[in-house]
């Protein structure tokens, strides 16, 4: 079913889009499933651009994706249910995502770590964004168990990434 969402898309984008094939570029929301295990997975849904959106605009579609499309179709975010997009802006590969304070109504470390995962995986997984800072109402501000999301690095992220796995 994954596989073939992510034909469909390229096929979309394949006959309607005046831009080359060559010339898309592709990101990923990233959300959470339940295994047959009852344990959570990490899905990744592939999004391809084709057309001429602007990286901002690309960051914008796979925000508001990551945002609004909550619990669907068996993928569901760890991003509360009321937390709104204010805005964003990408400048110099530099992503600053501004939201509103019901980012912060949830409970518990574990639960921050996947919003910190699936905000972060999201805006890394668009080429052009470098690091990421998280407002929360226009304010640099810590999560409720502490994270804070301000200028992190693509590289700093994954080395972390590639810890968390590892201890897992």
């Amino acid at each position: 079913m994954k596989r073939w969402i992510n034909i469909v898309w390229f096929v979309i984008c394949i006959g309607y889009c005046s831009v080359p094939v060559w010339a898309c570029t592709e990101g990923s929301v990233f959300y959470y499933t339940m295994n047959e295990q009852g344990n959570l997975d990490k899905y990744g849904q592939k999004i391809i651009f084709c057309s001429p959106f602007t990286s901002e605009e690309k960051a914008s579609i796979l925000f508001e994706n990551l945002f609004y499309k909550w619990n669907r179709e068996g993928v569901w975010t760890a991003v509360p249910r009321n937390t709104t997009l204010i805005g964003l802006q990408l400048a110099e590969g530099h992503l600053v995502i501004n939201v509103s304070k019901e980012i912060k109504e949830y409970g518990g470390s574990s639960w921050e770590q996947m919003v910190e995962i699936q905000l972060l995986d999201t805006a890394f997984s668009l080429p052009t964004v470098e690091q990421v800072t998280l407002l929360i109402e226009g304010k640099l501000d810590a999560l409720p168990e502490g994270t804070q999301i301000h200028h992190i690095w693509r590289q700093q992220w994954k080395q972390e990434r590639m810890k968390q796995d590892g201890e897992n």
